[in-house]
């Protein structure tokens, strides 16, 4: 690994410690997980960004920055995981890969899955249940096979 992120990671390690709870300046309350480097390099693999890695956060593309916040996420080992829609964009390959990745996640039943989704594709092949919310309030809770044919009318032939 590059010097510099060696650098930051001991800096990292000086301040806060392995599962700690913190408290930020705004209020909020997060754990500090920390990477080994194997860690660290199946994040950069997965988020797939090249040499652009070692440049500035800043300078990058929106869809440079969704893979690797997404590429964070899948690899710290979360309790849960709350997705956009948008993270199913971008190349065809890493949208395979993502979609991959996220049935992966949901196979091994120890992860609660968000999915915030307009996408009916979406909800249809990585969700077995849905809640449908108007502006904070819960209007509707179903499973996701009896609400879409139900509600939507969408033919069973059509389910994954």
């Amino acid at each position: 690994l590059p010097k510099r992120r060696a650098f930051l990671s001991k800096a990292l390690k000086a301040s806060l410690s392995c599962g700690s709870t913190q408290k930020s300046a705004r209020g909020p309350t997060f754990k500090v997980v920390c990477l080994d480097s194997g860690s660290l390099k199946a994040i950069i693999a997965f988020a797939d960004i090249g040499q652009f890695i070692d440049i500035p956060l800043f300078t990058y593309s929106e869809g440079m920055k969704l893979r690797l916040g997404f590429s964070i996420a899948i690899h710290s080992n979360p309790d849960i995981l709350i997705l956009d829609e948008a993270i199913i964009v971008g190349d065809k390959s890493f949208q395979q890969k993502t979609q991959q990745k996220i049935k992966e996640i949901i196979s091994k039943k120890d992860i609660t899955v968000i999915i915030a989704t307009h996408w009916t594709e979406l909800i249809k092949n990585f969700c077995d249940h849905i809640l449908i919310m108007d502006m904070g309030t819960l209007v509707k809770q179903a499973s996701t096979r009896s609400f879409l044919l139900k509600e939507l009318s969408l033919p069973s032939a059509k389910f994954t």
